[in-house]
């Protein structure tokens, strides 16, 4: 499979696992003559990635940010299987029911909350019957301790304007669809993230995520406090 460079850069951080696993949910069903939408996609950079690798399908960005967008259209000018549209997306598309083989989101759900049943209404409209909705590396507020790290890197502008995701919170946009799994990811590998980079290997990552899989899988009642999840929305026909 063909995954995006930053995949690499990411190598030893806490992303790579639950980045890499989101790209799976994505590619394994595969492209071919299937229309894929991203939203919120910035400057295009996964946009570009799936229309440069898969050129046998047709691909769709949409994001509020004018600047962006016109960043995207001049990154990818000439690839012919990949359109921008700047705005809201119950508007800004030529094309918008049940058009779309799948829809995918990178970390944008939690941006949301203030609308999560009119949005998810209308990214349900979009999608195709059978299809689904894919939403990647989204954080989870339910452990107090990586909320509170969560808190103070916000405080120390390591990360900005992030908020968390509830169980409720990712219910409550499930209401069109007709079912939704959480893959939840960091419960322990979250440490990464406060231990210096020069003590972190591929190894030691690998062995934090391998025991985080563990935990959630024979401790199931703890997948909610995993700090970051993949989230697949799935509307059936």
């Amino acid at each position: 499979m063909i995954y995006p460079r930053s995949l690499e850069n990411n190598l030893l951080s806490s992303k790579y696992h639950i980045e890499k696993h989101g790209f799976d949910l994505i590619i394994k069903d595969g492209f071919k003559g299937k229309r894929i939408l991203e939203v919120a996609c910035g400057t295009g950079f996964y946009s570009k990635w799936l229309a440069e690798n898969y050129p046998d399908c047709e691909v769709t960005g949409v994001d509020f940010a004018i600047d962006k967008i016109e960043t995207a259209n001049s990154n990818c000018s000439g690839i012919t299987n990949l359109n921008f549209y700047a705005g809201d997306i119950s508007t800004a598309l030529p094309n918008n029911y049940e058009y779309f083989d799948l829809i995918f989101v990178r970390s944008a759900l939690h941006h949301m909350t203030n609308n999560l049943e009119g949005v998810s209404t209308v990214m349900y409209s979009m999608l195709k019957p059978n299809c689904k909705c894919i939403f990647i590396r989204e954080p989870l507020g339910h452990n107090a301790i990586w909320a509170a790290v969560r808190a103070m890197m916000n405080s120390r502008k390591q990360l900005t304007d992030e908020s968390n995701l509830y169980i409720k919170n990712i219910t409550q946009f499930s209401i069109p669809f007709n079912k939704y799994i959480i893959y939840p990811f960091d419960l322990l590998s979250y440490m990464l993230k406060i231990l210096p980079a020069s003590l972190i290997t591929k190894y030691i990552a690998s062995i934090f995520n391998w025991v985080d899989s563990l935990i959630f899988k024979y401790v199931p009642f703890l997948k909610k406090f995993g700090a970051n999840a993949n989230i697949v929305f799935i509307k059936k026909g």
